[in-house]
């Protein structure tokens, strides 16, 4: 084989390379920033003010200022060195966020209490915090384990021995929380059905895993 033919060869492979893991790369740095975004979001220390002021600015009823307001906070969350940073999040990522803090169906595991019931709207709690923090900061294997625990009780949510595991998991996670039946519903319908949710792209793949 001739220099000049290698050396087309190898062009043509890196260009063809080029596509894949540039994008790949980009995505993977996203995925870190959303992972530490959401740890801060989900701070105990705060007592829950930074979800608290997300959730009240992603319902502001100007869309194009919800949207800078949101992002204002996210950038806030996002900070380097002391400075807001751009946390890229896009709308379905925002719209990801504000189904987990307002709607009913996911209240049982959210940081504050689902919008449309005003007498507990603003209610913060604890457990959640902490359990979304310890989830956000396993290492991949236990994610993708606790992601298969909570599809497997999704497919028979009767069956005991699948509830057990996803609560078990949640207990290691956030000992002080009273988890129950009521929680991993609320898990199952976030992980398997929630389009919104799985938008945030927190982890790996879209389709299939938060």
């Amino acid at each position: 084989m001739t220099d000049e033919k290698k050396t087309n060869e190898a062009t043509a492979e890196e260009t063809q390379r080029t596509p894949t893991t540039v994008p790949n790369r980009v995505a993977d740095d996203q995925r870190k920033t959303v992972r530490r975004v959401l740890r801060a979001l989900f701070n105990e220390s705060d007592g829950g003010q930074n979800v608290k002021a997300l959730r009240d600015a992603l319902f502001i009823n100007s869309p194009v200022q919800a949207k800078e307001e949101a992002n204002a906070i996210l950038a806030s969350l996002n900070a380097v060195d002391g400075t807001p940073t751009d946390a890229r999040f896009n709308d379905k990522q925002r719209d990801g966020l504000k189904a987990l803090l307002s709607e009913l169906k996911y209240a049982p595991i959210s940081p504050i209490g689902p919008y449309a019931q005003p007498d507990f709207r603003n209610r913060i709690s604890q457990d959640a915090l902490h359990f979304w923090r310890e989830l956000l900061s396993k290492e991949p294997g236990e994610v993708e384990d606790f992601h298969l625990r909570i599809s497997d009780y999704a497919a028979d949510p009767g069956n005991p021995t699948r509830l057990q595991r996803v609560l078990e998991t949640m207990r290691a996670y956030a000992p002080e929380g009273t988890w129950g039946q009521r929680h991993a519903n609320a898990l199952a319908a976030v992980n398997t059905r929630s389009s919104e949710f799985r938008g945030l792209a927190w982890y790996h793949f879209v389709s299939d895993i938060w």
